[in-house]
């Protein structure tokens, strides 16, 4: 009976150590997929280029949520820029209208679909590779912000050059920088003196009335409801 009974522990000690094996390659598995699902990968065939923005208007006759398509140089951000109906509706769906935990890059549903307002707010999660809007956080030391400078927003019917001028650290509830209706036209060079005030990084852009700002905000795990942004000025090109 001693036998039986050790022959029985063995078999059940084998049957978890092989399930403790198959839940730890699932896990490396789906943490693997997350990964490469939030780098955009399966999007990247729709980016426009130089010469050529057709691609976007193919992703954009799939999802006419799809408003344009953001690259930041220096950073794994180059992504399609999306808008819902309502705002989060992106926050775990990708372009393509599946389900991810990484969700996608999203305007804020109170903006001008064509980026005309005098200041848009672009969402993205903060994933710890570098995905999305993992980046962003790289902006607040001195040499990568002095280093990285530019970008490109190509959207339906034009294309900006994004010129970074301000990496800010705040929280969830500054309504300066989470109010777009408080920015107009008119007061564009006292909101420039307000980033300046709350930036870890920046450097002026001389703001005028007219020009046009964009926000990239994501979260931060430094403090309950922290937020990093990465502000920049659109310039048509």
């Amino acid at each position: 009976m001693a036998r039986i009974g050790n022959r029985i522990l063995s078999w059940i000690s084998l049957i978890m150590i092989l399930l403790l094996l198959a839940y730890g390659g699932f896990s490396l598995w789906h943490n693997w997929v997350i990964d490469h699902v939030a780098f955009g990968t399966n999007m990247l065939d729709f980016k426009p280029t130089e010469e050529d923005s057709y691609t976007l208007q193919e992703l954009i006759a799939i999802n006419p949520d799809v408003r344009g398509w953001i690259t930041i140089d220096g950073t794994h951000i180059d992504y399609p820029v999306v808008q819902g109906k309502f705002d989060y509706e992106y926050l775990n769906k990708d372009v393509f209208g599946e389900y991810v935990l990484s969700g996608s890059i999203f305007m804020s549903t109170t903006n001008a679909p064509d980026f005309s307002d005098p200041y848009t707010l672009i969402y993205g999660h903060h994933m710890d590779n570098g995905a999305m809007f993992g980046d962003i956080d790289l902006f607040e030391n001195k040499t990568f912000f002095e280093k990285n400078r530019t970008g490109t927003l190509y959207t339906k019917e034009r294309k900006y050059q994004v010129e970074i001028f301000a990496c800010v650290f705040t929280d969830a509830y500054d309504s300066n920088m989470y109010s777009q209706s408080a920015q107009t036209n008119e007061d564009l060079a006292s909101f420039e003196t307000y980033i300046q005030s709350v930036s870890q990084q920046f450097r002026p852009a001389d703001l005028q009335p007219g020009d046009h700002i964009i926000a990239l905000s994501t979260c931060s795990d430094v403090i309950t409801n922290g937020r990093h942004l990465l502000i920049g000025k659109l310039v048509p090109r």
